[in-house]
């Protein structure tokens, strides 16, 4: 319980997530890491954004757009992971 406490202190918390460059569960950490334009561009990104609903998670056309996604970070055309995607939700 008290490694929890420790990390939820917002300044290590701060620490801990720029070392590793991932974003820290509290906004007051974001806001006091060292990279300050860095930081204000993801608190702006944060403000604009949109959670998606949860019922829109786990459906046939949410999981064919992810695998079209990471087929093109693997290197396939979009064109075609595009393709496959609504071949794959015809079939």
């Amino acid at each position: 319980m008290r490694f929890v406490e420790w990390m939820m202190r917002t300044d290590q918390q701060a620490a801990f997530t720029e070392a590793f460059g991932v974003l820290p569960a509290q906004r007051s950490a974001l806001r006091i890491w060292e990279d300050e334009a860095y930081t204000a561009q993801i608190i702006a990104w944060m403000e604009d954004s949109l959670t998606p609903d949860r019922s829109h998670a786990a459906n046939d056309a949410a999981a064919q757009l992810q695998a079209a996604f990471i087929a093109v970070l693997n290197g396939t055309p979009a064109e075609e992971a595009a393709t496959a995607a609504l071949a794959n939700l015809d079939s």
